[in-house]
């Protein structure tokens, strides 16, 4: 940690060099740059301290850089600025992001890991066991082989959830339902696993893209939660955009408002809350079809122990974290209610 003392012997460090107005200006700036850079590892009174100096130094900053000419070194000032106000981005620190432990603080985050930790596990518990009984059939490969893409689509999913980068879940959870619905046409209707082999590319989109899939299982062609997951996702819509910014209540005095734009993942609760409990749900959804799939080759009595125990886990988390939210948004939760009392695994088959 860096204690207030030491901040302030490198402020004096920065500032010692500068013989000029503009140099001292620079090296505020570097000091900006620096405070910004290290400030997770300051104590809480060089945070305090950092918090009313910046905000000192940001005045004393956007006033020098409103002085000089334009060029590359302004518009440099601009971003440390833009920075310290929240308004510019360090491409290290959105990867740093990514990689470190979640920093959301709603406690449907974590209990969201935790089923979905549970359920993933026996998906995996269950291909191992199939895998390692299954020796020949063209159709049964490309099954497993689904099975564990959509694993991978459900942990980025879930990855992208707990930091609240929304939008990019629903694109995961999206491909889990693709896959999904692909594995039931090939359990039940293996043929159109050849074409998807080695049918060519306008043949596989004809007959094997996600409506004509619903169709041939008995489906609707339209399918509202994926195209929902389709708009908010990969498909660059305004509905989707909208879980990325909002505009000011209040217009300016010359009428005008202004507009944030979310980078590094949305702040809106709602889609944090739904991009996790979807991970959730689609986690069971696979698990459901893995165990409904891959029965011959698991054992029985450890399917339906498992089925029951995870069930329970899914709805004691949507019990829990998301039935209460739902009813304190306004949200009618009668129809979630009925749904968990539902029993998955009849309503798949």
């Amino acid at each position: 940690m860096i204690g207030k003392n030491e901040l302030r012997e490198r402020l004096l460090e920065f500032i010692s060099s500068a013989d000029t107005p503009a140099a001292m200006q620079a090296k505020m700036a570097e000091f900006m740059a620096y405070s910004i850079e290290n400030y997770e590892r300051l104590d809480a009174e060089a945070k305090a301290s950092v918090d009313q100096t910046l905000e000192e130094l940001r005045k004393q900053a956007k006033n020098a850089i409103e002085l000089m000419p334009e060029g590359s070194q302004k518009r440099e000032f601009e971003r440390i600025v833009g920075a310290v106000e929240g308004k510019h981005f360090k491409a290290e620190n959105f990867l740093a992001g990514l990689e470190s432990p979640t920093e959301l603080k709603l406690e449907i985050v974590p209990a969201a890991r935790a089923a979905f930790t549970e359920v993933l596990q026996r998906i995996l518990d269950f291909l191992f066991d199939a895998s390692c009984r299954i020796h020949q059939g063209f159709d049964i490969f490309a099954i497993v082989g689904l099975f564990y893409w959509a694993v991978d689509e459900l942990l980025a999913g879930m990855h992208l959830a707990q930091r609240a980068f929304a939008n990019q879940c629903y694109t995961h959870i999206r491909t889990v339902d693709e896959i999904l619905d692909k594995i039931q046409l090939f359990h039940q209707q293996p043929q159109w696993t050849v074409l998807w082999v080695t049918g060519s590319e306008n043949e596989v989109w004809k007959e094997l893209r996600p409506g004509a899939v619903r169709k041939k299982l008995g489906q609707p062609k339209h399918d509202p939660m994926y195209s929902l997951f389709s708009s908010l996702g990969p498909h660059g819509t305004f509905r989707g955009l909208q879980a990325r910014f909002a505009m000011a209540a209040k217009p300016k005095e010359d009428g005008s408002r202004m507009l944030r734009v979310w980078v590094g993942g949305t702040p809106q609760v709602h889609h944090i809350v739904w991009a996790n409990t979807m991970c959730v749900y689609s986690a069971m959804k696979t698990l459901v079809k893995c165990a409904a799939t891959l029965q011959k080759w698991l054992d029985h009595e450890e399917v339906l122990s498992v089925y029951k125990s995870t069930v329970e886990t899914t709805r004691k988390f949507f019990r829990e974290h998301y039935v209460g939210w739902a009813q304190s948004e306004g949200f009618d939760v009668a129809p979630i209610i009925e749904f968990l009392e539902k029993d998955p695994l009849q309503s798949d088959q």
